[in-house]
């Protein structure tokens, strides 16, 4: 059985970065999108080579979908639109300009054009596989001009001409869209909006209430990011238990908005957590989803095989491997882990080297079935002066000096260092910032290569911090003569420079 039998074709933005839907768009950029749509290889000749062959595989020849397409938002401020009607005058849709009623009727002109174009361009195609059912407006709320509403019945009573649907997805605070009917659609689903991020999961029940009040359904949003992201994957689920709790799942015109490819990446996925969610939104297509509130699953998290509790200090000179597990996994294949160190994707096991990149690094799992869980660890590579020598030795035994006195230079003010680590900071301080000097002066000498520079610079750096960490710190003014602008104790890095002054960053 086919999954998905409709689809909806709709342009955004034209190639000169105009808005179909807000009515930026003039006459040139709705030629380009009907070019693009019903060209030799274009969307409409793709979607019924793609129909026959899902018919083949499915064995059945005739096989169709069926299609909607757009009618763009013929803007009410344009001004120079294009001619439509071959009388050498370009169109006004501004009502300051030509008044009110020939600003409607010059748009109500080009959605003809527009629909006359569709219809030509459709016949022309004969596509064999595809079903033209319906035209859908694009602009996602009825215009708050007064002509806003006379406009799209208009339009309305010229798609029902075509003996075509009129279709229409307003988004969640669009303005007058309780009147869906009164202006000729003859389906509406509500954009919920809550998929994309800033708002509480409460918004799912207020728009599906709101669109049972006024005879709609809701929209289901997902895109891609639920591939990679615990807490887009636990939005897109919600959307499909909300759709099942309220009914909106098994009636009404149903919507599907997906961002990029995200069914199509679901459906080839080899991970069973997310081939998974393809299913379920099969099974909610056809209005046989059963709601899954499980809880969110735990993990265990390992650094080098030791179990990670909470923030953890490791040497810089170590090389870490983080893995995980999942507590009391069911099995189901739907808990999925994943897992951001520094911001970055990381993959359970992969070696991260310390070395050139001691401090704080941060390491945020989260844990996503039904519901998520994330949690942040801290784990600090830590610099001392045994950090130090090491690295130095490292480097050696690696020929990143040129003399050998180089790295013996370098070990003796570690040396010192560690002497008076943490024991008199005073002295600590004073030989490591000579350890920075002479650092600076084998860089300048090319006596140390780049990469060792660079991270032995970063450990002097490290431990500047360290030292100033905590620290009162004093200004000479503050802003405003204001408390909550004056300076607290340093958190931030002093940088060193080559005379061992200490210089604020």
């Amino acid at each position: 059985m086919a999954f998905l039998t409709a689809f909806l074709y709709l342009g955004l933005a034209s190639p000169a970065g105009r808005d179909f839907g807000v009515g930026q768009t003039i006459l040139e950029d709705w030629k380009w999108y009907l070019d693009k749509t019903f060209a030799a290889t274009g969307d409409m000749q793709q979607l019924d080579e793609a129909t026959k062959e899902v018919g083949a595989k499915l064995n059945q020849p005739d096989h169709k979908v069926k299609v909607v397409l757009m009618i763009p938002n013929p803007g009410e401020h344009s001004n120079d639109f294009g001619d439509v009607d071959g009388d050498g005058v370009s169109e006004s849709f501004n009502a300051s300009v030509v008044g009110k009623e020939k600003a409607l009727e010059n748009r109500g002109k080009a959605v003809q054009w527009w629909l006359d174009q569709v219809r030509q361009r459709w016949q022309e195609g004969n596509y064999s596989n595809l079903e033209l059912v319906g035209m859908y407006w694009l602009e996602e709320q009825i215009s708050t001009s007064d002509t806003g509403p006379d406009l799209v019945k208009a339009v309305s009573g010229k798609v029902h001409d075509m003996n075509l649907k009129f279709f229409w997805i307003p988004h969640s605070l669009a303005y007058k869209s309780f009147m869906w009917k009164d202006v000729g659609f003859d389906a509406a689903a509500l954009q919920p909006n809550y998929f994309f991020g800033g708002m509480d999961s409460d918004r799912l029940e207020d728009a599906a209430n709101l669109a049972k009040q006024y005879g709609m359904s809701n929209e289901v949003e997902f895109d891609d990011r639920m591939l990679t992201d615990g807490a887009f994957r636990e939005r897109y689920i919600e959307y499909l238990n909300s759709g099942a709790a309220t009914g909106l799942m098994q009636k009404g015109f149903r919507a599907y908005y997906q961002g990029n490819n995200a069914v199509y990446n679901l459906g080839v996925s080899k991970d069973p957590s997310l081939r998974l969610m393809y299913d379920w939104l099969y099974q909610y297509l056809n209005g046989t989803y059963v709601i899954n509130n499980s809880p969110a699953p735990e993990a265990e998290v390992f650094i080098n095989g030791q179990t990670l509790n909470g923030d953890v200090v490791v040497p810089n000179t170590e090389t870490i491997h983080i893995t995980w597990k999942v507590k009391d996994d069911d099995g189901s294949g739907l808990t999925k882990v994943t897992a951001l160190l520094d911001g970055e994707p990381y993959t359970s096991g992969t070696p991260i080297d310390l070395a050139g990149i001691p401090g704080k690094h941060q390491l945020v799992i989260t844990v996503a079935a039904a519901k998520s869980k994330t949690t942040t660890y801290i784990i600090k590579a830590a610099s001392t002066a045994d950090t130090m020598k090491t690295h130095v030795k490292r480097f050696a035994g690696q020929n990143q000096f040129t003399t050998a006195d180089a790295p013996r230079s370098l070990n003796n003010y570690a040396e010192l260092m560690k002497r008076y680590e943490g024991t008199d900071a005073a002295l600590f301080d004073k030989y490591l910032k000579g350890f920075n000097v002479k650092l600076d002066q084998l860089a300048a000498d090319r006596i140390i290569s780049d990469s060792a520079y660079a991270a032995l610079k970063e450990e002097v750096y490290n431990l500047v911090g360290n030292l100033a960490e905590d620290k009162e710190t004093t200004a000479s003014s503050v802003e405003g003569s204001l408390e909550r602008l004056a300076p607290k104790k340093r958190r931030g890095r002093i940088l060193v420079d080559k005379m061992g002054e200490q210089l604020c960053q």
